[in-house]
């Protein structure tokens, strides 16, 4: 990916705001983000959708209709839902900058510590290892 100097970003981001509030939007809803990540494993109708999101009718269609509207899904049949290329792009994307971040660094180093706290306390407290069990 390459990187666009700042005005040239600060330009693009002028000149499409509001498509990229739209889609970042859509990503920042966590039932929305939840059907996006159900679709990365192939299409689903509208039934699974709704018993794996556990929304109403009607919500699940104004999130439907709402991605639909700005192509991060499609319908290519009747009742049936499919990422679009674009949605798989942004997930995409979201994903690699998040790898690159310091929160990800942070937190991974938390897990860590974390871990390596609770085999500590479990080899003092319990006399093991849970790493060998």
């Amino acid at each position: 990916m390459s990187e666009l100097p700042i005005p040239d970003l600060l330009a693009s981001y002028e000149h499409n705001f509001e498509e990229i509030k739209s889609i970042l939007n859509a990503l920042s809803h966590e039932k929305r983000l939840q059907i996006l990540l159900s679709l990365l494993t192939g299409d689903k109708s509208f039934r699974e959708l709704k018993k794996e999101t556990n929304l109403e009718k009607t919500a699940l269609a104004h999130h439907l209709n709402q991605m639909i509207a700005i192509q991060l899904i499609f319908k290519p049949a009747y009742n049936t839902y499919s990422l679009h290329i674009d949605g798989e792009r942004f997930l995409r994307v979201f994903e690699e900058a998040f790898q690159q971040t310091d929160l990800k660094l942070t937190k991974d180093k938390e897990r860590m510590e974390t871990r390596q706290f609770s085999i500590k306390f479990a080899k003092y407290f319990f006399g093991y290892d849970k790493g060998t069990e």
